[in-house]
Protein backbone atom coordinates (compact mmCIF):
# COMPACT_ATOMS: atom_id res chain seq x y z
CA UNK A 1 0.00 0.00 0.00
CA UNK A 2 1.06 3.29 -0.89
CA UNK A 3 0.43 6.07 1.84
CA UNK A 4 -0.13 8.63 -0.40
CA UNK A 5 -0.19 12.53 1.28
CA UNK A 6 -3.77 12.91 2.24
CA UNK A 7 -5.70 16.02 0.08
CA UNK A 8 -6.21 18.43 2.36
CA UNK A 9 -8.70 20.02 0.06
CA UNK A 10 -10.76 16.94 -0.53
CA UNK A 11 -11.07 16.16 3.92
CA UNK A 12 -12.52 19.56 3.76
CA UNK A 13 -15.75 18.40 3.61
CA UNK A 14 -15.08 15.52 6.00
CA UNK A 15 -15.86 16.22 9.60
CA UNK A 16 -13.40 14.03 11.89
CA UNK A 17 -14.00 12.70 15.31
CA UNK A 18 -11.13 13.43 16.30
CA UNK A 19 -8.28 15.48 15.26
CA UNK A 20 -5.00 15.36 16.27
CA UNK A 21 -2.24 17.95 16.54
CA UNK A 22 1.26 16.73 16.48
CA UNK A 23 3.14 13.49 15.19
CA UNK A 24 5.25 12.59 17.36
CA UNK A 25 5.24 9.17 19.30
CA UNK A 26 1.88 10.93 21.11
CA UNK A 27 0.37 11.50 18.60
CA UNK A 28 0.67 8.84 16.21
CA UNK A 29 0.14 6.92 19.02
CA UNK A 30 -3.36 8.38 19.65
CA UNK A 31 -4.36 7.93 15.92
CA UNK A 32 -3.46 4.36 15.70
CA UNK A 33 -5.38 3.94 19.25
CA UNK A 34 -8.68 5.65 18.14
CA UNK A 35 -8.73 4.50 14.44
CA UNK A 36 -8.61 0.80 15.87
CA UNK A 37 -11.61 1.92 17.73
CA UNK A 38 -13.37 2.90 14.34
CA UNK A 39 -13.08 6.39 14.93
CA UNK A 40 -12.50 8.86 11.92
CA UNK A 41 -8.80 10.92 12.31
CA UNK A 42 -7.27 13.02 10.92
CA UNK A 43 -3.60 14.14 12.47
CA UNK A 44 -1.38 16.98 11.44
CA UNK A 45 2.51 17.47 11.74
CA UNK A 46 3.51 21.01 10.76
CA UNK A 47 7.29 19.33 10.17
CA UNK A 48 7.42 15.36 9.81
CA UNK A 49 6.47 12.55 11.83
CA UNK A 50 9.09 12.21 15.10
CA UNK A 51 10.62 14.96 14.26
CA UNK A 52 10.52 16.85 17.22
CA UNK A 53 10.79 15.67 21.01
CA UNK A 54 10.11 11.95 20.02
CA UNK A 55 13.50 12.53 17.94
CA UNK A 56 16.06 13.70 20.40
CA UNK A 57 15.25 11.73 23.81
CA UNK A 58 17.40 9.13 25.19
CA UNK A 59 16.29 6.29 23.39
CA UNK A 60 14.95 4.32 26.59
CA UNK A 61 12.71 2.33 27.31
CA UNK A 62 12.31 2.02 31.26
CA UNK A 63 10.38 1.90 34.35
CA UNK A 64 12.16 4.86 36.32
CA UNK A 65 14.24 2.94 38.68
CA UNK A 66 15.17 6.42 40.60
CA UNK A 67 11.04 7.18 40.83
CA UNK A 68 11.69 4.57 43.63
CA UNK A 69 13.14 7.46 45.59
CA UNK A 70 10.20 8.77 45.69
CA UNK A 71 7.88 5.34 46.52
CA UNK A 72 6.24 6.09 43.79
CA UNK A 73 5.59 2.63 42.66
CA UNK A 74 2.74 2.70 40.43
CA UNK A 75 4.47 4.66 37.87
CA UNK A 76 7.09 2.46 37.83
CA UNK A 77 5.06 -0.86 37.77
CA UNK A 78 2.62 0.89 35.21
CA UNK A 79 6.04 1.81 33.03
CA UNK A 80 7.65 -1.77 33.51
CA UNK A 81 4.57 -3.28 31.71
CA UNK A 82 4.56 -1.45 29.20
CA UNK A 83 8.11 -1.98 28.96
CA UNK A 84 7.01 -5.62 28.58
CA UNK A 85 4.56 -4.66 25.52
CA UNK A 86 7.18 -3.23 23.21
CA UNK A 87 9.50 -5.54 23.91
CA UNK A 88 6.49 -8.24 22.88
CA UNK A 89 5.07 -6.02 19.87
CA UNK A 90 8.03 -4.56 18.52
CA UNK A 91 11.09 -6.44 18.74
CA UNK A 92 12.72 -5.38 15.70
CA UNK A 93 12.57 -1.75 17.35
CA UNK A 94 12.81 -2.65 21.05
CA UNK A 95 15.54 -4.78 22.52
CA UNK A 96 16.48 -5.57 25.91
CA UNK A 97 19.60 -3.59 27.41
CA UNK A 98 21.87 -4.83 30.25
CA UNK A 99 22.81 -1.85 32.72
CA UNK A 100 25.62 -1.57 34.84
CA UNK A 101 25.67 0.55 37.81
CA UNK A 102 29.38 0.72 38.69
CA UNK A 103 30.14 1.44 43.02
CA UNK A 104 32.95 3.51 43.62
CA UNK A 105 34.47 4.41 47.05
CA UNK A 106 33.23 2.80 50.44
CA UNK A 107 29.12 4.06 50.24
CA UNK A 108 27.67 0.72 52.02
CA UNK A 109 24.53 2.26 52.86
CA UNK A 110 24.04 3.16 49.37
CA UNK A 111 24.83 -0.13 48.06
CA UNK A 112 22.30 -1.76 50.61
CA UNK A 113 19.27 0.71 49.53
CA UNK A 114 20.44 0.31 46.15
CA UNK A 115 19.98 -3.55 46.30
CA UNK A 116 16.74 -3.03 47.92
CA UNK A 117 15.70 -0.53 45.28
CA UNK A 118 16.38 -3.00 42.42
CA UNK A 119 14.59 -5.93 44.07
CA UNK A 120 11.60 -3.98 43.99
CA UNK A 121 12.01 -3.23 40.34
CA UNK A 122 12.91 -6.58 39.57
CA UNK A 123 9.46 -7.59 41.61
CA UNK A 124 7.35 -5.19 39.86
CA UNK A 125 8.64 -6.48 36.89
CA UNK A 126 7.56 -9.52 36.96
CA UNK A 127 6.60 -11.56 34.09
CA UNK A 128 8.76 -9.10 31.73
CA UNK A 129 11.21 -12.12 30.80
CA UNK A 130 13.95 -10.53 31.48
CA UNK A 131 16.65 -11.36 33.92
CA UNK A 132 17.02 -10.87 37.69
CA UNK A 133 19.47 -8.18 38.65
CA UNK A 134 22.61 -9.33 40.29
CA UNK A 135 25.95 -7.82 41.99
CA UNK A 136 28.93 -8.01 39.88
CA UNK A 137 32.91 -7.86 41.21
CA UNK A 138 34.93 -5.54 40.50
CA UNK A 139 36.67 -7.81 38.04
CA UNK A 140 33.67 -8.97 36.56
CA UNK A 141 32.68 -5.55 35.94
CA UNK A 142 35.72 -3.98 34.48
CA UNK A 143 35.75 -7.63 32.06
CA UNK A 144 32.68 -6.10 31.25
CA UNK A 145 33.36 -2.66 30.52
CA UNK A 146 37.00 -2.31 30.11
CA UNK A 147 36.89 1.36 29.88
CA UNK A 148 35.73 2.12 33.44
CA UNK A 149 37.54 4.01 35.60
CA UNK A 150 39.48 0.91 37.65
CA UNK A 151 40.28 3.49 40.45
CA UNK A 152 37.99 3.46 43.55
CA UNK A 153 35.67 0.77 41.81
CA UNK A 154 34.35 -1.73 43.97
CA UNK A 155 31.83 -3.81 41.70
CA UNK A 156 28.48 -2.79 40.50
CA UNK A 157 25.15 -4.23 39.65
CA UNK A 158 23.89 -5.76 36.60
CA UNK A 159 20.09 -5.12 35.86
CA UNK A 160 18.18 -5.24 32.53
CA UNK A 161 15.98 -2.63 30.86
CA UNK A 162 15.25 -1.52 27.32
CA UNK A 163 16.15 0.57 24.67
CA UNK A 164 14.31 1.92 21.59
CA UNK A 165 17.42 3.05 19.23
CA UNK A 166 15.16 4.30 16.51
CA UNK A 167 12.60 5.62 18.40
CA UNK A 168 11.89 7.85 14.65
CA UNK A 169 10.58 4.21 13.65
CA UNK A 170 8.57 3.82 16.40
CA UNK A 171 6.50 6.99 15.56
CA UNK A 172 6.48 5.48 11.93
CA UNK A 173 4.69 2.29 12.56
CA UNK A 174 2.23 3.81 14.52
CA UNK A 175 1.53 5.93 12.02
CA UNK A 176 1.21 3.27 9.35
CA UNK A 177 -1.07 1.46 11.26
CA UNK A 178 -3.24 4.39 11.75
CA UNK A 179 -3.71 5.26 8.22
CA UNK A 180 -4.24 1.20 7.49
CA UNK A 181 -7.25 2.01 9.75
CA UNK A 182 -8.48 4.56 8.23
CA UNK A 183 -6.95 7.12 9.75
CA UNK A 184 -5.83 10.50 7.15
CA UNK A 185 -2.03 11.42 8.44
CA UNK A 186 -0.76 15.12 7.29
CA UNK A 187 2.98 15.87 7.51
CA UNK A 188 4.19 19.57 6.57
CA UNK A 189 0.93 20.94 7.29
CA UNK A 190 0.61 23.51 10.18
CA UNK A 191 -2.34 23.79 12.76
CA UNK A 192 -2.86 28.03 12.30
CA UNK A 193 -6.04 28.25 14.13
CA UNK A 194 -8.99 26.67 15.96
CA UNK A 195 -12.79 26.81 14.72
CA UNK A 196 -14.82 27.42 17.39
CA UNK A 197 -18.81 27.94 17.04
CA UNK A 198 -21.00 29.19 20.11
CA UNK A 199 -17.31 28.95 21.73
CA UNK A 200 -17.06 25.16 21.50
CA UNK A 201 -13.53 23.76 19.14
CA UNK A 202 -15.59 22.70 16.24
CA UNK A 203 -12.08 22.45 13.65
CA UNK A 204 -9.04 23.54 12.95
CA UNK A 205 -7.58 25.64 10.82
CA UNK A 206 -4.50 24.02 8.64
CA UNK A 207 -1.59 25.40 5.87
CA UNK A 208 0.26 23.45 3.90
CA UNK A 209 3.46 24.10 4.54
CA UNK A 210 5.12 23.99 0.98
CA UNK A 211 2.07 25.47 -0.94
CA UNK A 212 0.78 28.46 2.27
CA UNK A 213 -2.97 27.59 1.20
CA UNK A 214 -4.86 27.06 3.92
CA UNK A 215 -7.85 24.73 4.78
CA UNK A 216 -10.52 24.52 7.47
CA UNK A 217 -11.17 21.00 8.81
CA UNK A 218 -14.53 19.88 11.14
CA UNK A 219 -14.10 17.92 14.03
CA UNK A 220 -15.97 16.79 16.83
CA UNK A 221 -12.77 17.11 19.10
CA UNK A 222 -9.42 18.00 18.67
CA UNK A 223 -6.30 16.64 20.09
CA UNK A 224 -3.48 18.68 21.29
CA UNK A 225 -0.33 16.53 21.36
CA UNK A 226 2.10 19.15 20.47
CA UNK A 227 4.28 18.63 23.08
CA UNK A 228 6.39 22.02 23.89
CA UNK A 229 4.06 23.67 21.43
CA UNK A 230 1.03 22.73 23.52
CA UNK A 231 0.50 25.66 25.46
CA UNK A 232 0.96 27.68 21.96
CA UNK A 233 -2.20 25.73 20.58
CA UNK A 234 -4.07 26.28 23.76
CA UNK A 235 -3.72 29.51 23.59
CA UNK A 236 -5.51 29.84 19.82
CA UNK A 237 -8.44 29.24 21.38
CA UNK A 238 -8.24 33.28 22.98
CA UNK A 239 -9.45 32.06 26.32
CA UNK A 240 -6.97 33.53 29.06
CA UNK A 241 -5.67 30.70 31.19
CA UNK A 242 -2.31 29.88 33.42
CA UNK A 243 0.78 28.29 31.64
CA UNK A 244 0.33 24.88 30.72
CA UNK A 245 3.61 23.74 29.82
CA UNK A 246 7.10 23.88 31.22
CA UNK A 247 10.07 22.96 29.12
CA UNK A 248 13.62 22.14 29.76
CA UNK A 249 16.76 21.15 27.62
CA UNK A 250 18.16 18.17 27.20
CA UNK A 251 21.43 17.60 25.42
CA UNK A 252 23.15 14.51 24.42
CA UNK A 253 26.65 13.68 23.12
CA UNK A 254 27.80 11.50 20.65
CA UNK A 255 31.15 9.91 20.89
CA UNK A 256 32.74 6.71 20.28
CA UNK A 257 32.03 3.69 21.46
CA UNK A 258 33.06 3.79 24.76
CA UNK A 259 30.55 1.15 26.41
CA UNK A 260 28.66 -2.24 25.86
CA UNK A 261 26.12 -1.78 28.37
CA UNK A 262 23.68 0.95 29.54
CA UNK A 263 25.91 2.80 32.37
CA UNK A 264 24.04 4.48 35.25
CA UNK A 265 25.85 7.24 36.57
CA UNK A 266 25.60 10.45 39.12
CA UNK A 267 26.92 13.68 38.49
CA UNK A 268 29.27 14.76 41.11
CA UNK A 269 28.47 18.35 40.51
CA UNK A 270 24.95 18.64 41.33
CA UNK A 271 23.98 14.67 41.89
CA UNK A 272 21.94 13.98 38.70
CA UNK A 273 21.87 10.40 36.86
CA UNK A 274 22.71 10.59 33.82
CA UNK A 275 23.75 7.61 30.74
CA UNK A 276 26.20 6.32 28.91
CA UNK A 277 24.79 3.97 26.21
CA UNK A 278 25.09 1.85 23.21
CA UNK A 279 23.89 3.45 20.13
CA UNK A 280 24.07 1.96 16.58
CA UNK A 281 28.11 1.67 16.99
CA UNK A 282 28.58 4.15 18.91
CA UNK A 283 27.58 6.08 22.95
CA UNK A 284 25.45 8.12 23.40
CA UNK A 285 26.30 10.24 26.82
CA UNK A 286 22.89 12.20 28.48
CA UNK A 287 21.11 14.13 29.63
CA UNK A 288 20.75 17.16 30.72
CA UNK A 289 17.82 18.87 32.24
CA UNK A 290 17.64 23.02 32.05
CA UNK A 291 14.85 25.08 31.89
CA UNK A 292 14.37 26.40 28.30
CA UNK A 293 12.10 29.90 27.83
CA UNK A 294 13.05 30.29 23.99
CA UNK A 295 11.38 29.37 20.96
CA UNK A 296 11.10 25.66 20.93
CA UNK A 297 11.97 25.91 16.67
CA UNK A 298 15.83 27.13 17.53
CA UNK A 299 16.22 24.49 20.32
CA UNK A 300 20.52 23.41 19.88
CA UNK A 301 23.30 22.18 22.12
CA UNK A 302 24.40 24.33 24.84
CA UNK A 303 28.18 24.42 25.14
CA UNK A 304 28.09 24.47 28.88
CA UNK A 305 25.65 21.29 29.01
CA UNK A 306 28.19 19.37 26.59
CA UNK A 307 31.15 20.61 28.83
CA UNK A 308 28.80 19.31 32.19
CA UNK A 309 28.44 16.09 30.79
CA UNK A 310 31.61 15.58 28.99
CA UNK A 311 33.78 17.02 32.93
CA UNK A 312 31.48 14.39 34.59
CA UNK A 313 31.97 11.48 32.16
CA UNK A 314 35.40 11.68 31.87
CA UNK A 315 35.30 10.41 35.63
CA UNK A 316 34.15 7.21 35.07
CA UNK A 317 35.92 7.09 31.41
CA UNK A 318 39.58 8.78 31.43
CA UNK A 319 39.95 7.51 28.23
CA UNK A 320 37.18 10.05 26.88
CA UNK A 321 38.20 13.78 25.93
CA UNK A 322 36.39 16.59 23.78
CA UNK A 323 38.31 15.01 20.75
CA UNK A 324 35.92 11.80 21.27
CA UNK A 325 33.04 13.87 20.38
CA UNK A 326 31.62 13.49 17.44
CA UNK A 327 28.32 15.31 17.40
CA UNK A 328 25.34 16.61 19.99
CA UNK A 329 21.81 17.31 20.02
CA UNK A 330 19.20 18.74 22.45
CA UNK A 331 15.45 18.32 22.66
CA UNK A 332 12.76 19.80 24.74
CA UNK A 333 10.64 17.89 27.40
CA UNK A 334 7.40 19.14 28.75
CA UNK A 335 6.23 18.61 32.35
CA UNK A 336 2.79 18.58 33.47
CA UNK A 337 3.35 21.57 36.18
CA UNK A 338 4.68 24.69 35.75
CA UNK A 339 6.23 25.79 39.41
CA UNK A 340 9.74 27.24 39.08
CA UNK A 341 11.70 24.87 41.41
CA UNK A 342 14.42 22.56 40.53
CA UNK A 343 14.01 21.38 37.35
CA UNK A 344 14.69 17.13 38.56
CA UNK A 345 11.89 18.03 41.11
CA UNK A 346 9.00 18.87 38.31
CA UNK A 347 6.30 16.14 38.04
CA UNK A 348 6.81 13.53 35.18
CA UNK A 349 3.35 12.46 35.96
CA UNK A 350 1.53 12.98 32.08
CA UNK A 351 -1.41 15.33 32.18
CA UNK A 352 -4.47 14.87 30.26
CA UNK A 353 -6.59 18.14 29.82
CA UNK A 354 -10.17 18.35 29.32
CA UNK A 355 -10.41 21.81 28.51
CA UNK A 356 -14.42 21.87 28.93
CA UNK A 357 -13.56 23.36 32.84
CA UNK A 358 -11.77 26.50 31.16
CA UNK A 359 -14.54 27.53 29.10
CA UNK A 360 -12.59 25.69 25.65
CA UNK A 361 -15.02 22.83 25.19
CA UNK A 362 -13.99 20.42 22.23
CA UNK A 363 -10.22 20.49 22.99
CA UNK A 364 -8.22 17.70 25.15
CA UNK A 365 -4.37 18.03 26.03
CA UNK A 366 -1.66 15.78 26.63
CA UNK A 367 1.09 17.53 28.57
CA UNK A 368 3.91 15.30 30.08
CA UNK A 369 4.78 11.31 29.61
CA UNK A 370 7.69 9.52 28.75
CA UNK A 371 8.37 7.39 25.61
CA UNK A 372 7.97 4.22 27.80
CA UNK A 373 4.14 4.75 28.36
CA UNK A 374 3.08 6.41 25.01
CA UNK A 375 0.46 3.62 24.11
CA UNK A 376 -1.17 3.97 28.19
CA UNK A 377 -1.08 7.28 27.49
CA UNK A 378 -2.63 7.12 24.29
CA UNK A 379 -5.14 4.92 25.51
CA UNK A 380 -5.94 6.98 28.61
CA UNK A 381 -6.53 10.21 26.35
CA UNK A 382 -8.59 8.25 23.34
CA UNK A 383 -10.90 7.12 26.28
CA UNK A 384 -11.80 10.18 27.52
CA UNK A 385 -12.20 11.26 23.55
CA UNK A 386 -14.62 8.05 23.55
CA UNK A 387 -16.28 9.69 26.68
CA UNK A 388 -16.69 13.42 25.45
CA UNK A 389 -17.84 11.55 22.55
CA UNK A 390 -20.64 9.60 24.21
CA UNK A 391 -19.02 6.18 22.10
CA UNK A 392 -18.06 3.04 24.19
CA UNK A 393 -15.18 1.33 22.34
CA UNK A 394 -12.56 -1.15 23.32
CA UNK A 395 -8.56 -0.32 23.15
CA UNK A 396 -7.21 -2.64 20.74
CA UNK A 397 -3.81 -1.72 21.46
CA UNK A 398 -2.48 -3.37 24.12
CA UNK A 399 -1.06 -7.04 22.85
CA UNK A 400 -1.72 -5.74 18.95
CA UNK A 401 1.59 -6.04 17.23
CA UNK A 402 2.93 -2.78 15.39
CA UNK A 403 3.34 -3.18 11.20
CA UNK A 404 6.52 -4.49 10.98
CA UNK A 405 6.50 -7.15 13.90
CA UNK A 406 3.59 -9.78 12.52
CA UNK A 407 4.42 -12.44 15.40
CA UNK A 408 7.70 -13.66 13.45
CA UNK A 409 10.39 -14.34 16.10
CA UNK A 410 13.69 -12.52 15.28
CA UNK A 411 15.63 -14.76 15.19
CA UNK A 412 13.71 -16.29 12.12
CA UNK A 413 13.18 -12.64 10.60
CA UNK A 414 16.73 -12.22 10.47
CA UNK A 415 17.44 -14.93 8.71
CA UNK A 416 14.88 -14.72 6.41
CA UNK A 417 16.24 -11.29 5.56
CA UNK A 418 19.56 -12.09 4.83
CA UNK A 419 18.93 -15.00 2.74
CA UNK A 420 16.36 -13.25 0.41
CA UNK A 421 18.60 -10.15 0.26
CA UNK A 422 21.40 -12.82 -1.23
CA UNK A 423 18.68 -14.23 -3.53
CA UNK A 424 18.52 -10.56 -4.69
CA UNK A 425 22.34 -10.16 -5.63
CA UNK A 426 22.28 -7.68 -2.06
CA UNK A 427 24.51 -8.29 1.12
CA UNK A 428 23.89 -10.45 4.57
CA UNK A 429 24.90 -7.35 6.16
CA UNK A 430 22.08 -5.18 4.39
CA UNK A 431 19.45 -7.99 4.68
CA UNK A 432 19.83 -8.05 8.16
CA UNK A 433 19.81 -4.49 8.10
CA UNK A 434 16.75 -4.06 6.52
CA UNK A 435 14.89 -6.24 8.76
CA UNK A 436 15.93 -4.72 11.78
CA UNK A 437 15.05 -1.01 10.35
CA UNK A 438 11.67 -2.51 8.65
CA UNK A 439 10.42 -5.78 10.35
CA UNK A 440 8.82 -7.84 8.55
CA UNK A 441 8.14 -4.94 5.87
CA UNK A 442 12.10 -5.51 4.69
CA UNK A 443 10.31 -7.36 1.71
CA UNK A 444 8.93 -4.27 0.52
CA UNK A 445 12.10 -2.47 0.23
CA UNK A 446 14.12 -5.99 -1.30
CA UNK A 447 11.19 -6.30 -4.34
CA UNK A 448 11.69 -2.60 -5.14
CA UNK A 449 15.73 -3.69 -5.62
CA UNK A 450 14.79 -6.40 -7.45
CA UNK A 451 12.93 -3.87 -9.90
CA UNK A 452 15.88 -2.08 -10.92
CA UNK A 453 19.42 -2.75 -10.29
CA UNK A 454 20.20 0.84 -9.23
CA UNK A 455 18.03 0.09 -6.01
CA UNK A 456 20.63 -2.19 -4.59
CA UNK A 457 23.65 0.17 -4.40
CA UNK A 458 24.40 1.07 -0.97
CA UNK A 459 24.01 4.63 -0.01
CA UNK A 460 28.04 5.16 1.06
CA UNK A 461 30.91 3.03 2.44
CA UNK A 462 29.87 3.52 6.21
CA UNK A 463 25.79 1.60 5.68
CA UNK A 464 24.48 -1.37 4.37
CA UNK A 465 21.56 1.04 3.58
CA UNK A 466 20.64 0.65 -0.08
CA UNK A 467 19.40 3.15 -3.20
CA UNK A 468 15.75 1.43 -2.85
CA UNK A 469 14.90 2.66 0.63
CA UNK A 470 14.95 6.24 -0.59
CA UNK A 471 11.91 5.23 -2.90
CA UNK A 472 10.54 3.04 -0.72
CA UNK A 473 10.40 6.31 1.92
CA UNK A 474 8.61 8.13 -0.56
CA UNK A 475 6.28 5.83 -2.02
CA UNK A 476 5.66 4.08 1.44
CA UNK A 477 6.52 6.42 4.56
CA UNK A 478 5.53 10.03 3.53
CA UNK A 479 9.17 11.39 3.04
CA UNK A 480 9.34 14.93 1.18
CA UNK A 481 13.08 15.90 2.25
CA UNK A 482 16.90 14.80 2.63
CA UNK A 483 15.86 15.03 6.45
CA UNK A 484 12.76 13.35 6.30
CA UNK A 485 14.89 10.47 5.13
CA UNK A 486 18.40 10.71 6.64
CA UNK A 487 17.16 11.78 9.99
CA UNK A 488 13.95 9.89 10.74
CA UNK A 489 13.47 6.78 7.81
CA UNK A 490 16.79 5.47 8.41
CA UNK A 491 18.84 7.86 10.79
CA UNK A 492 22.07 7.80 8.73
CA UNK A 493 21.70 11.45 9.51
CA UNK A 494 22.19 11.22 12.70
CA UNK A 495 25.21 8.58 13.22
CA UNK A 496 28.65 9.07 12.70
CA UNK A 497 31.35 8.70 11.04
CA UNK A 498 30.10 11.13 8.20
CA UNK A 499 26.57 11.76 9.90
CA UNK A 500 24.65 10.45 5.91
CA UNK A 501 27.00 13.19 4.13
CA UNK A 502 28.44 10.75 1.97
CA UNK A 503 24.94 10.00 1.00
CA UNK A 504 23.28 13.21 0.60
CA UNK A 505 24.01 13.31 -3.18
CA UNK A 506 22.78 9.95 -3.61
CA UNK A 507 19.73 10.32 -1.50
CA UNK A 508 19.18 13.77 -3.32
CA UNK A 509 19.41 11.93 -6.45
CA UNK A 510 17.07 9.40 -5.94
CA UNK A 511 13.82 11.80 -4.39
CA UNK A 512 14.51 14.01 -7.22
CA UNK A 513 13.55 11.46 -9.81
CA UNK A 514 10.44 10.19 -7.41
CA UNK A 515 9.45 13.59 -6.73
CA UNK A 516 10.22 15.25 -10.26
CA UNK A 517 12.99 17.84 -9.07
CA UNK A 518 14.82 20.28 -11.04
CA UNK A 519 18.78 20.56 -10.65
CA UNK A 520 17.07 24.00 -8.93
CA UNK A 521 15.45 22.02 -7.06
CA UNK A 522 17.97 19.46 -5.31
CA UNK A 523 20.48 22.53 -4.91
CA UNK A 524 18.17 24.02 -2.65
CA UNK A 525 17.41 20.68 -0.78
CA UNK A 526 21.05 19.80 -0.21
CA UNK A 527 21.38 23.66 0.92
CA UNK A 528 18.66 23.43 3.12
CA UNK A 529 19.39 20.13 4.57
CA UNK A 530 23.08 21.33 5.65
CA UNK A 531 22.07 24.76 6.75
CA UNK A 532 19.48 23.66 9.02
CA UNK A 533 20.91 20.26 10.19
CA UNK A 534 24.18 20.26 10.05
CA UNK A 535 25.52 24.14 10.15
CA UNK A 536 23.57 25.43 13.13
CA UNK A 537 20.52 23.39 13.37
CA UNK A 538 19.56 20.78 16.38
CA UNK A 539 22.26 18.23 15.63
CA UNK A 540 25.86 19.75 15.79
CA UNK A 541 28.74 17.62 14.10
CA UNK A 542 31.84 18.30 15.71
CA UNK A 543 34.00 15.96 14.52
CA UNK A 544 32.49 15.13 11.44
CA UNK A 545 32.72 15.77 7.31
CA UNK A 546 31.59 19.49 6.05
CA UNK A 547 30.20 19.61 2.90
CA UNK A 548 30.56 23.10 1.31
CA UNK A 549 26.61 24.58 0.07
CA UNK A 550 28.32 25.92 -3.37
CA UNK A 551 27.24 23.80 -5.65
Amino acid sequence: MINERADLSALEGETFDLAVVGGGIMGTGIARDASLRGLRVLLVEKEDFGSGTSSRTSRLIHGGLRYLAHLDFKIVRDDLRERTRLLRNAPHLVSPLPCLIPIYGHGVLDRIILRAGLVIYDLLAWGSGLPRHKWLGCNEILDSEPGLNPKGLRGGFLFYDAQAPRVERLCLENALDAVGNGAALVNYTSAIGLIREKGRVVGLEVEDVATTKRHQISARLVVNAAGPWAGLLRDLAGEKSAPMVRTTRGVHVIVNKSCSNGIVLTARTDGRIFFVLPWLGYSLIGTTDVDYSGDPEHIQPDTEDVSYLMDEVKRFFPSLGDNNVLGTYAGLRTLSDSHRGKESDASRRPKIIDHSAEGVPGLISIVGGKLTAYRQISQAATDLACSLLDVQRMCLTLDRPLPGFLGTELSSLLDGSRELAESYGISKASGEYLARLYGNRYREVLAMAGENPRGRTVLCPHTPAIVAQVRHAVDHEWARTPADFLLRRTLLGLTPPCFGLDALSIVIDEMGRCLGWSAEDKCKQKNTYLSNVNHGGWLQVRNGPKISTDD
